[in-house]
C-alpha cells in the first residue's frame, strides 16, 4: 500500500484560488482501487487557457471514478503561462519551445515506467484533456514520443487549432520581454516565478490577446506540424478517439468579466476582418433559422470551440475510430440563470463530483481526504445541481460508464463518426443520438475564411 497526505504546491499563476504556488509544482496524484489487480489507467490533463489550473482541483478528485469504475486515475501539474508556453528558445542558454508540453511528455513516460507499482496497467493508458488540456490531448497523437505510450485519447472541449507558428511564438516572447522590462535571458531568469505567475493575466491584457496569450508552438521538433494538417494527411497515430463538447460552451460569456478575460471582442474583430462585410449579419440569420429564439450564444460556442473540434473529429474519422458526445442536460437553476450546459460542466459528470463532500474520502488510497478546497466549491455544485440531483447522478453514472468502457476497451457502443455524418451521443434526458452540429450551421461556416483557416492555418 502507498499513502499520501496532501497535494503539492501548484504552478505559478494569476489565479489565486487554490493552494500555495511555487516552482516545486511538477507533481502528480494517483487514485487506484486498493486491491492486488492491475487496472486500466486514465491520465487527466487540466485546462485553464495554458495560464491557470491544477491537477489538484477538487473537481478532478479521482476517488469516485477510480473506485466505481476500477481505474487508476492520474492528475498532474504542468508549467503554465510564460514559464510553460512562451518560446524563448531563440535566446539560447538551454531554453526550449513548449516547456509545459515537455512536462506532459515526461509525465506520460513516468506513468508508463511506474504506474504498475500503483496498480495501473502500463500497456493500457488513456489520456483525457479538457479545454487547454483537450488541446494538448489533440496534439499527442501527432507526437511520436507520446503516441507510442497511449491506447486512446479523450478530448473534451479542446481546440485542435489552438497552436501558433514559431514566428508568432517569437513575437509573443519578445513582447513579454518588453512587458517585463528585460532584454536578456539572464535578466528574465532573475524574475521570481511568483511574479511571473501573478502577472500572467496582465500580460494577456498588455498584448490584447486574452485567452490566446499563451499557446503551444509548432516548433518543427517536438510538435512537427499543426494537428489539423497532420490529421488531414493521415499522419496522426491511429489511436481511437472519444471527442465531445457541451451544448452551451460559451454561455458564461453573458458575464462581462469573462468576455473581458477571454478577449472576446478583439478575437471576434480580428476574425471578422477576414470575412465579408455582412458576415455577422449572415451568421446570426443562419443561427436564428436553426435555433430561433434560443440562438443566444451558440455562434460563439461554435467559433471558440465546437467548429474546430468537430472539424478535427471529421478529418480523423477518415483514418481511425472516432466516437462523439455532447452534454446538453442542465438543471433548472442553470436554465434560470442562463448558463445551461456550460464549458467544462461535463467534467462534473465524468468525475462524478456533482456534490463534493468531505465524506468522499477514501478506501482507495488511504488517508487522502477529499478536500473540497474552499467552501465555495461544494456550495457551487450543490446550488447548480441540487435542483436536479437525481437526474444528474443518473446521467453521471452513464457518462462514467462510457468513459470507463473507452478506457478499458477503446470502443463505445454507438455509431462511430464518419466524415460525412458526425453522429454523437447526446447526454440528456432522454439520451439520444444526433448530428453533433446542425448541417445548416456547418454549411454556413464552409463558406467562411475561418473554416478554411481551421483546416489549414498556414494556407
Amino acid at each position: 500500500n502507498f499513502e499520501a497526505f496532501g497535494f503539492s504546491e501548484i504552478c505559478p499563476q494569476s489565479y489565486r484560488r487554490f493552494s500555495t504556488h511555487g516552482e516545486n509544482c511538477l507533481s502528480l496524484n494517483i487514485w487506484a482501487p486498493d486491491d492486488e489487480k492491475t487496472h486500466p489507467v486514465l491520465i487527466y490533463i487540466h485546462g485553464g487557457s495554458f495560464m491557470s489550473g491544477t491537477g489538484s482541483s477538487p473537481l478532478f478528485n479521482g476517488s469516485k471514478l477510480a473506485k466505481d469504475q476500477n481505474l487508476a486515475v492520474v492528475t498532474f501539474n504542468y508549467r503554465l503561462g510564460a514559464l510553460g508556453f512562451l518560446d524563448f528558445s531563440f535566446l539560447g542558454g538551454g531554453t526550449v519551445a513548449n516547456p509545459g508540453f515537455h512536462d506532459v511528455i515526461m509525465l506520460l513516460q513516468w506513468v508508463r515506467d511506474n504506474i504498475e507499482s500503483y496498480g495501473g496497467d502500463p500497456d493500457l493508458i488513456t489520456v483525457m484533456g479538457e479545454s487547454a488540456g483537450g488541446t494538448v490531448a489533440s496534439i499527442l497523437p501527432c507526437v511520436h514520443e507520446a503516441a507510442n505510450l497511449l491506447a486512446g485519447v479523450v478530448i473534451s472541449s479542446g481546440i485542435p487549432t489552438g497552436l501558433i507558428t514559431k514566428e508568432k511564438g517569437r513575437e509573443n516572447a519578445l513582447k513579454y520581454l518588453d512587458f517585463m522590462g528585460v532584454d536578456s535571458l539572464e535578466a528574465l531568469r532573475k524574475i521570481p516565478a511568483e511574479v511571473i505567475g501573478n502577472r500572467s493575466q496582465e500580460f494577456g491584457q498588455y498584448i490584447e490577446s486574452g485567452i490566446t496569450s499563451y499557446l503551444p508552438v509548432v516548433d518543427g521538433n517536438l510538435i512537427p506540424d499543426f494537428p489539423m494538417r497532420m490529421v488531414r494527411r493521415g499522419e496522426m497515430a491511429d489511436l481511437p478517439l472519444f471527442i465531445g463538447a457541451t451544448g452551451e460552451e460559451a454561455s458564461f460569456l453573458r458575464y462581462d468579466h469573462y468576455k473581458e478575460s477571454w478577449g472576446v471582442e478583439s478575437i471576434i474583430d480580428a476574425g471578422g476582418a477576414k470575412e465579408e462585410p455582412d458576415f455577422l449579419e449572415q451568421m446570426f440569420k443562419c443561427y436564428e433559422g436553426v435555433y430561433g429564439d434560443n440562438t443566444d450564444l451558440h455562434p460563439y460556442s461554435d467559433i471558440f470551440i465546437r467548429l474546430p473540434l468537430f472539424l478535427y473529429a471529421r478529418e480523423a474519422a477518415a483514418h481511425q475510430h472516432v466516437w462523439l458526445y455532447r452534454l446538453d442536460w442542465y438543471s433548472r437553476l442553470q436554465g434560470t440563470v442562463g448558463i445551461k450546459a456550460f464549458h467544462s460542466s461535463d467534467l462534473f459528470f465524468f468525475f462524478g463530483n456533482l456534490v463534493p463532500s468531505a465524506n468522499i474520502n477514501t478506501t482507495i488510497l488511504k488517508n487522502i481526504p477529499f478536500d473540497p478546497g474552499k467552501p465555495a466549491d461544494a456550495l457551487m455544485t450543490k446550488i447548480i445541481y441540487g435542483s436536479g440531483i437525481n437526474e444528474a447522478e443518473d446521467l453521471s453514472r452513464q457518462m462514467r460508464d462510457d468513459l470507463a468502457m473507452f478506457v478499458r476497451t477503446q470502443k463505445l457502443p454507438w455509431v462511430k463518426a464518419q466524415p460525412q455524418n458526425l453522429m454523437a451521443k447526446f447526454y440528456d434526458m432522454p439520451l439520444s443520438t444526433e448530428e453533433v452540429m446542425p448541417p445548416e450551421i456547418l454549411a454556413f461556416w464552409k463558406n467562411t475564411e475561418y473554416y478554411k483557416d481551421c483546416l489549414d492555418p498556414l494556407r
